[in-house]
């Protein structure tokens, strides 16, 4: 079985269960790039995949979402559950409170996040069945500052990442440890069903 799909920008190809996988997200960026795009004035940007197709009822997951400086937010997200070839998108909209958005800044400016700004993401090439990725981007100053983590599981002892990029592995998965409350927060947002083609500016692009 064949299975076509774009995921987060790229076209990737399922062929049984197995995936050759690339980095999705450019993992050699800088941490801090001048002349920041700040669209709609900008807090951040979450990018995210996760797919297991290690049996034939696998399941794929993408997700977007921007955050305004003001709380607005917009969140587009896409699922293919195997065999199906056809992936679900769904987008949502809506603002986050007060107390919301002042906790998520206080915590986009914690050490533990600031210190992952400076830390440039494994990229590798492997094939994998099983993998997590997060790419979180930060709107201040003018600049976008990066951070994120990409985890993958081979399909032997061998193949591992954890064996074949120990120090890179214990990164990947101490960056993960830091941004996941802020990604379980940005996940947990609950907003109003939008048509595609009635979305706002507050789009993925």
């Amino acid at each position: 079985m064949r299975v076509s799909r774009n995921i987060l920008g790229c076209t990737c190809n399922f062929i049984g269960v197995r995936i050759l996988f690339i980095a999705l997200f450019p993992a050699l960026l800088p941490a801090i790039s001048t002349a920041a795009e700040d669209e709609g004035g900008r807090l951040l940007l979450l990018k995210e995949l996760r797919l297991d197709i290690s049996s034939p009822l696998g399941i794929t997951q993408t997700g977007c979402v921007v955050v305004t400086r003001q709380g607005d937010f917009h969140i587009e997200r896409r699922v293919q559950k195997l065999p199906s070839q056809v992936a679900t998108k769904t987008i949502d909209e809506g603002s986050m409170t007060g107390e919301q958005l002042a906790s998520l800044k206080r915590s986009l400016d914690a050490a533990e996040i600031r210190a992952l700004m400076g830390r440039q993401t494994l990229r590798t090439s492997t094939e994998s069945d099983r993998l997590e990725q997060v790419d979180l981007q930060i709107y201040q100053d003018g600049r976008v500052q990066h951070a994120g983590y990409v985890i993958w599981h081979g399909d032997s002892p061998q193949s591992q990442m954890d064996a074949l990029y120990p120090q890179q592995a214990r990164e990947e998965r101490a960056s993960k440890a830091a941004l996941d409350p802020i990604v379980l927060v940005i996940d947990g947002l609950k907003g109003k069903s939008i048509a595609q083609g009635e979305t706002s500016q507050r789009d993925c692009q």
